[in-house]
């Protein structure tokens, strides 16, 4: 063999260890970042358990409908998903009042919430759900249905129940959210 091509033997050689050393960091590279978002990436299906404490208002002329509307705001958190804000608007019918229950307790009709995160929104349809009143305590129990969302909670579905426990007197008030959710 001549030298000139020794010469290039071994200078390929070298290229090649090069370019091997080159394409191993970077499938490590490649590997880290990918677990590194897998660890950071929430998973499909979880289960829900935040706290909340809010403020609640009734709208609308109370003794002349039994109808009415509760809204409320307030803060939340959840260990897996974080931090958030949310809104409900709930419609209320003191006409038919659960049992065990005081005179000015209701059943729900209908309603909607918004839960924000730093990630999107998930929004909420209140499925059914029952307020006792023994002044100056409101109890609620309610189920609702995840409808959705914007940003990473686009798609995402599940049940929630909602239990809160408020104080007519200063509008404020405190409960769980507890269930399951699927992000897609």
């Amino acid at each position: 063999m001549s030298t000139q091509r020794l010469n290039t033997s071994i200078f390929n050689m070298r290229a090649f260890k090069r370019a091997l050393r080159a394409l191993s960091t970077a499938v490590i590279v490649i590997l880290v970042s990918m677990s590194a978002q897998q660890t950071t990436a929430h998973p499909a299906f979880t289960t829900f358990d935040a706290d909340i404490q809010g403020f609640f208002f009734v709208s609308g002329a109370n003794g002349e409908s039994p109808l009415f509307v509760v809204e409320e705001s307030g803060t939340g958190y959840e260990p897996m998903l974080g931090g958030f804000t949310y809104t409900t608007d709930l419609l209320h019918n003191m006409a038919r009042a659960p049992e065990d229950c005081g005179p000015a307790s209701s059943t729900d009709l209908g309603g909607f919430g918004i839960m924000t995160f730093a990630e999107g929104q998930l929004w909420l349809h209140r499925i059914s759900g029952s307020a006792c009143f023994n002044f100056p305590v409101i109890e609620l129990e309610e189920q609702w249905r995840i409808a959705g969302g914007s940003g990473a909670y686009v798609a995402a579905t599940g049940k929630l129940v909602r239990t809160y426990v408020g104080d007519v007197r200063t509008g404020t008030g405190s409960g769980t959210f507890s269930g399951t959710i699927k992000l897609l």
